[in-house]
């Protein structure tokens, strides 16, 4: 019997599913640079978006663990970290949660950006960077839902090629 890791590198899985979530990223940062909506590369104010709960999705994670893998930085204090994130985040109202995900580095920029979730990659707040972080300010973004839902359909079919049963 293989851990998780092990059958994903078996089974070259890695690749597949940074290819697919790649594509999603690229194809709606098209979108959104054709409709003119991005405006996350001039903000200069703390990083509100990343202050929020991300749901991933096993795929997503396996990616992020493998980046975090080869970069050296799997550790039992960054595990324990995200363990008690998870926790936090899931006993929490996702609406008030406010707390900056684990991957920020110092300067508020994500430190697993290579390998981000879907979500982190396909939404772009384009009103002004200061209303981010100010309570009931009206906040106006774009989000792929073309590739958010393709992004969710690949859930079944990932965890039934690892032979998981149904998600529930």
């Amino acid at each position: 019997m293989s851990t998780l890791g092990e059958f994903v590198v078996a089974q070259g899985v890695l690749p597949a599913i940074d290819g697919e979530v790649d594509g999603f990223i690229a194809h709606a940062t098209g979108e959104a640079k054709r409709l003119g909506k991005p405006q996350c590369n001039k903000c200069s104010v703390r990083k509100a978006c990343c202050w929020s709960v991300v749901v991933a999705r096993l795929y997503e994670g396996i990616r992020v663990a493998a980046h975090l893998r080869a970069a050296e930085r799997d550790t039992p204090e960054l595990r324990e970290r995200l363990r008690i994130a998870a926790e936090a985040m899931e006993a929490a109202d996702p609406y008030a949660w406010r707390q900056p995900c684990v991957f920020l580095d110092e300067q508020e920029r994500c430190s697993v950006y290579a390998a981000r979730p879907t979500p982190c990659g396909t939404l772009w707040v384009y009103s002004p960077p200061a209303a981010c972080n100010e309570p009931g300010a009206p906040i106006r973004a774009f989000i792929a839902e073309r590739e958010f839902a393709a992004a969710t359909a690949l859930e079944e079919p990932f965890r039934t090629r690892l032979g998981l049963r149904k998600k529930v």
